[in-house]
């Protein structure tokens, strides 16, 4: 019988590695986006959420992760993959997995920084400093060496050195007895929760995420040592490439298996095997790490090297570390083959009652032909579709390979496993076990309604055709949006926000919130508190401008202030460095009864221009800053109008926003509200498009930016719902 011709190209076979590949992509990208917002507590709530359980990802991080990407990570059917994909890749997709992992970069550059500095000022163990090294990172910050965001983790904490009981790692302690932690996620310094160990193992060895990433090769290059600075500056090279560090992407390391071929004596898997510490360090050959070991008293030493199930040659180098001596090394090559081994390989994506025919290889690496025994195990959710092929016996050829193939099945989602075992002359052996996931037949989706209740009403989330709810709903009750607008001033504290847009937001919020205060006699703290944000807004504002006399544009942008920034007659900047757009806020109030010419040209020209960008946040920003000029009205439908058919809003309040940060989101819906309080229809009721705008508060009662937040409140206070009602 001949055997069937196998195809010259086989675009299957690399469907695994394309899979890996986009789920690394994903994984580097989400790292990256909570590297880069651990640069200020404010950026950090555009990442995370304080829930009941612990700390978890913003849920606009989810279309923000693969939205900021260059290319749309996709499946190797052409697919687009989600951030969901990964948390039912991994469960270990958490937020303080992540973090954990962010952490130990964040570790070992302000390790690396102070080593720096020590040798720099040339200071020894003895020196006064040591006696608190927190004080040589204040230090370190004052004068600019490192930045104050080098001390920040993802959890809003602050790096710090501690007392230690025991020694750490000799290359990276700065000084014995004190060593540099991270409070973790509870945010307690000094308890187990600390992160003190930039090597400390962060996921699971031999999971989705860990082989993604490369986590054993980050866990075991604290023993990959030469001497102390090439060794520092490897480990920095190392966390910085298999972490994520830019939103989008960031990292370079894959984490992949090297060298080729299967099996060890006495069983062996056929997943490539991580790679550990070597690559990222220097052009040498990838290298296994063991702990050093000290010789005895005749200058002899044991060492026990576990290789991974790989067929290859191994290079086991030694390296000797004299202590009144140069450093000497030799290497020895080790190659690894069984004279009979087993390849199996099965498609890199199942889904829930697929049949496959998995492919052995079987090769024999003798000069001998023989006939050898095969033996198969189906476990998991897979199953043999015929149980009489779970034992077969198959001819060997002299230094060759045989091919056979067997049918298996999965009825339902989970892990599947197939181990096999060839078995020849009786003596010579190989076992091998492979694993892989198979995927449920359905996509998990949520589905959300909310609604403005001033009576009885019904929520009701209802499965369309083919769908089935996997969980029980989870309902939200609030009273009004006073305590919305509360919170939203409590963020936008003049101590807590940065540059004059920052300033500007905050003293308009904190002005229209005394004003609206003030009528109730129950609200006197806020009122005060209202009426401290605006002064120390304010007295900031003005030596903001002062110190940088183009950021008076932005002054402008308070219009809720007794006095104008600007005299009534300015015309708009002509040059073009100014947002357009965002110059609508700076517009002044009428002169004599009527607009400026120049303001008329030029706001005619920026709105003209936000809607050939089909930018939405663009034209919402022309809405708000119309919606304070009464003399804009026409405008302000026009442009809203724009804005209802570029978003594609909905009767539910539902709208387009694919790969937008929640901040544009939350001026999109504020727009979208403002411009219903003003009279223009929309297809979504006023009380619906509160709903969607509201539920993007974060824990800290902001919305994404100081902007986003004073659209907020102009949004609610102009609402005759939301503070109206909370306010009986």
């Amino acid at each position: 019988m001949e055997r069937p011709t196998l195809p010259a190209l086989d675009p299957g076979g690399f469907a695994k590695q394309e899979l890996d590949e986009a789920f690394a992509a994903m994984l580097r990208s989400l790292e990256g986006a909570v590297y880069e917002s651990s640069a200020s507590p404010d950026t950090l709530l555009d990442v995370r959420r304080k829930t009941a359980g612990g700390w978890e990802f913003n849920p606009e991080l989810l279309t923000l992760t693969t939205a900021a990407m260059s290319e749309p990570p996709r499946t190797p059917g052409g697919e687009t993959l989600s951030l969901g994909d990964l948390l039912t890749i991994d469960r270990q997709v958490t937020y303080d997995n992540v973090a954990k992992r962010v952490t130990r970069l964040k570790l070992v550059h302000l390790l690396a920084d102070v080593r720096q500095q020590k040798h720099d000022r040339s200071l020894d163990d003895l020196d006064p400093i040591w006696n608190d090294p927190n004080a040589l990172l204040r230090r370190m910050v004052g004068s600019g060496a490192i930045q104050s965001a080098a001390l920040l983790d993802p959890w809003g904490g602050t790096l710090a050195f501690t007392k230690a009981a025991r020694q750490g790692h000799p290359l990276l302690d700065v000084v014995p007895g004190w060593q540099l932690r991270s409070a973790g996620p509870n945010g307690v310094l000094g308890d187990a929760d600390d992160l003190a160990d930039p090597f400390a193992r962060v996921l699971a060895a031999n999971t989705p995420y860990a082989r993604a990433l490369g986590e054993d090769k980050i866990t075991d290059s604290k023993w990959d040592m030469e001497v102390s600075e090439p060794s520092v500056d490897a480990w920095k090279t190392l966390l910085e490439q298999l972490t994520g560090t830019t939103l989008g992407g960031g990292g370079t390391g894959t984490g992949q298996g090297f060298g080729s071929g299967h099996g060890r004596l006495g069983g062996h898997t056929t997943k490539a095997p991580s790679l550990r510490s070597g690559e990222a360090f220097s052009n040498r050959r990838p290298a296994l790490w063991t702990a050093p070991v000290r010789t005895d008293a005749q200058g002899h030493v044991h060492l026990s090297i576990k290789l991974d199930a790989i067929e290859t040659t191994w290079g086991v180098g030694l390296v000797a570390l004299a202590d009144h001596a140069p450093p000497s090394t030799a290497i020895v090559k080790l190659p690894i083959a069984l004279p009979i081994s087993a390849r199996v390989d099965v498609s890199s994506r199942w889904v829930e009652g697929d049949e496959v025919a998995v492919r052995l290889t079987l090769r024999n690496r003798t000069q001998t032909a023989t006939r050898g025994k095969l033996a198969l195990v189906a476990g998991g959710v897979a199953r043999l579709s015929n149980p009489k092929e779970a034992s077969r016996e198959v001819e060997l050829p002299a230094a060759g390979a045989t091919v056979v193939s067997v049918n298996v099945k999965a009825n339902q989602a989970g892990e599947a496993r197939l181990s096999a075992t060839i078995t020849a002359n009786g003596v010579d052996q190989d076992t091998l076990t492979e694993s892989w996931e198979v995927r449920s037949a359905s996509e998990l989706q949520t589905r959300v309604q909310s609604t403005w209740v001033t009576g009885q009403d019904a929520l009701e989330v209802t499965p369309l055709a083919g769908e089935s709810l996997t969980s029980a709903p989870r309902l939200t009750i609030e009273r009004g949006f006073g305590s919305a607008l509360v919170d939203a001033l409590s963020s936008l504290d003049p101590d807590a926000v940065r540059g004059a847009s920052g300033l500007s937001a905050s003293l308009e919020v904190s002005a229209r919130v005394k004003r609206w205060a003030e009528p109730q006699a129950d609200r006197a703290a806020l009122v005060s508190r209202a009426n401290d944000f605006q002064g120390r807004a304010a007295a900031r504002l003005r030596r903001a401008i002062a110190s940088a006399p183009s950021a008076a544009v932005l002054s402008l942008y308070a219009p809720t202030t007794t006095e104008s920034a600007a005299p009534a007659d300015a015309c708009p900047p002509t040059d073009t460095s100014h947002d357009d757009v965002g110059m609508l806020e700076a517009e002044p109030p009428l002169h004599s009864g009527s607009s400026l010419p120049c303001w008329d040209t030029f706001v005619t020209d920026a709105l003209g221009a936000a809607k050939t960008s089909n930018d939405p946040t663009r034209l919402a920003s022309a809405v708000l800053a119309f919606g304070e000029r009464p003399h804009r009205a026409s405008l302000l439908s026009s442009a809203a109008s724009s804005l209802r058919d570029l978003v594609v809003l909905r009767a539910d309040g539902s709208i387009n926003l694919a790969g937008k940060q929640r901040r544009d989101r939350v001026l999109i819906y504020a727009a979208l509200v403002r411009a219903t309080e003003l009279g223009v229809v929309l297809p979504a009721s006023e009380e619906r498009l509160l709903g969607w705008l509201t539920v993007a508060r974060d824990a800290r009662g902001g919305y994404g930016s100081p902007r986003a937040t004073r659209a907020v409140g102009r949004a609610l206070l102009g609402s005759r719902l939301g503070v109206a009602q909370a306010s009986r």
